[in-house]
């Protein structure tokens, strides 16, 4: 198990290197997520090994849904400072939401069809929920703001 640490951390290192720096902007993030994505793959082979066999990791289609989940719903972020910098105080702009409701319905779905884990479906339920719920409010927010003026 440690020898798996190890590599992620050498790896995650050495993809951060190879970008030059830290991430500057979502593009520089999400290929050093899709590179670190692929190289979880490789280390941990089938059935959770630690890559000791010989037999390639299996391509699941339920992990291609984990992987955009993961990236949509650590990429509203991304999205979040962005707008917060460029009005130079904090704001939190309508696709943060949509990036979490699409995130955390693709992570659901993964765990609730993929992994049969209790613990992401009740970890991503919730964020689902507050998030439709801010969705709501903001766009009711702006409706009423439109029709005062």
């Amino acid at each position: 198990m440690s020898r798996g640490r190890d590599a992620l951390a050498t790896n995650f290192t050495s993809a951060l290197a190879a970008s030059g720096s830290a991430p500057s902007n979502v593009g520089d993030a999400l290929g050093i997520c899709s590179r670190l994505g692929a190289r979880l793959d490789k280390w941990w082979g089938p059935n959770g090994s630690d890559g000791g066999g010989s037999a390639p990791p299996r391509r699941e289609p339920g992990k291609l849904i984990g992987y955009v989940g993961v990236a949509l719903f650590a990429g509203r972020w991304f999205v979040q400072l962005h707008a917060s910098r460029r009005h130079r105080r904090p704001v939190v702009p309508r696709l943060f939401w949509y990036m979490s409701i699409a995130g955390s319905l693709l992570l659901l779905s993964y765990f609730v069809f993929g992994k049969n884990d209790s613990v992401g479906i009740l970890s991503n339920a919730f964020p689902f929920a507050v998030a439709a719920y801010n969705l709501y409010l903001d766009i009711r927010s702006r409706q009423t703001q439109s029709s005062v003026t």
